[in-house]
């Protein structure tokens, strides 16, 4: 609230002399401090001050040499928003004055009318009234805003609950016939061992071949298998069994799970006095293993791979840094959602499932990465005492 024994400053915007006389008078007789009255006699003069000096409020008369009736209102409002507007008006102009009041003025006075205390506490109530609707204004824009923000939220969770939906059925309805199909490869390299006895030495490479065609399905069928994996995972919300392990175990079980090629080195920088953690051993594991693989796969033609573990207030932090080919930023934010992917394999859960294992932890996973130069996936977990 503006106290009463604060002075305002005031822009009076009046053409005739006597009026502005009168104004000035009631002023100078307030009870308050002294007010700070600017006058000028037409509008342009007035927005022209205006854009040289911030005012409390503005005694705007609706009848001016260069503007008349409310669209002296609405210029005036134009050139300072935010700057409350009371109407000065002749009796023949209180039909005006209240439409002007209507369409955004704050108040009105009567010409010839206007006491000092009226004067003085139009003003006030004015400045009050402004600011009243400036914050309503505000409130409304943040509503909009968070009403447009949880309603995107909720087309999103509605979104992976359908691709959640289809993964599932999709995971269940191919592990069965992947199965079929491991089961007799398995048979029929059995096969090829009964038949290899019958065959003539110069014809041994036959059962050779038949064996590498038998292992490149095997394979095939594994990469399947792995992605019908990836959807039934993603179909169900983790829910971690917690025991309590240590960050140097996790990294030491995670890079065994990577094949690495000998041109990549790897290196580990392990805080010794970080406390062990309460997590599912399993889970984070599945997590780093993911994130460790793609760090290798970034760097075809060999790099370094380094793993940082720290403590950085209640939350323990491991990196993964590579020096691989980066990603661009188009992609970044893009990174964490289901069914995006640059590769050419796979179907783009990876890092959807490793986001849901660490924030089934309360964690959180975040990327930086600078292209041509490498990435960094930085997992923060909560420490429990």
């Amino acid at each position: 609230m503006y106290a009463r024994d604060r002075a305002l400053k005031v822009l009076l915007v009046e053409d005739n002399p006597g009026d502005a006389h009168l104004i000035r008078r009631l002023l100078t007789k307030s009870s308050a401090t002294k007010h700070a009255l600017d006058a000028e006699n037409r509008l342009d003069a007035g927005i022209a001050r205006c854009d040289h000096k911030t005012f409390d409020v503005v005694l705007l008369d609706l009848g001016l040499p260069d503007s008349h009736g409310f669209a002296t209102v609405a210029t005036m409002r134009a050139a300072v928003p935010h700057v409350p507007i009371i109407v000065l008006t002749g009796l023949d102009d209180l039909e005006l004055a209240v439409h002007a009041v209507r369409e955004g003025a704050q108040d009105y006075l009567v010409k010839g009318a206007t006491m000092v205390d009226t004067l003085e506490r139009a003003m006030y109530y004015a400045i009050e009234r402004k600011n009243l609707e400036e914050q309503l204004t505000q409130y409304s824009e943040h509503l909009e805003e968070l009403v447009e923000q949880k309603t995107a939220e909720l087309k999103q969770a509605e979104r992976l609950a359908a691709i959640g939906q289809m993964a599932a059925m999709v995971g269940h309805d191919l592990r069965s016939p992947l199965q079929a199909i491991l089961n007799t490869i398995y048979l029929e390299k059995k096969q090829v061992d009964t038949l290899e006895a019958y065959l003539a030495p110069s014809e041994g490479y036959k059962a050779q071949q038949l064996r590498d065609g038998l292992d490149k399905i095997d394979e095939h069928v594994a990469y399947m298998s792995s992605m019908v994996t990836d959807l039934l995972d993603f179909a169900r919300t983790p829910s971690p069994k917690i025991t309590r392990t240590s960050t140097e175990q996790l990294v030491s079980d995670a890079l065994r799970g990577v094949a690495a090629p000998t041109n990549v080195v790897i290196e580990k920088k392990l805080d010794p006095s970080l406390p062990a953690l309460d997590v599912d051993s399993f889970l984070m594991q599945r997590a780093l293993i993911n994130i460790i693989g793609n760090a290798v796969q970034a760097m075809p033609d060999g790099g370094a791979l380094t793993i940082t573990t720290k403590k950085e207030g209640q939350s323990a932090s491991i990196n993964v840094a590579d020096t691989g080919m980066g990603i661009p930023p188009e992609n970044i934010s893009k990174l964490f959602e289901p069914l995006f992917t640059t590769k050419s394999r796979g179907v783009g859960l990876g890092l959807a499932i490793v986001k849901s294992m660490i924030e089934a932890h309360g964690g959180t996973v975040t990327v930086e990465s600078d292209v041509g130069r490498g990435s960094k996936f930085c997992i923060s977990l909560p420490l429990r005492h």
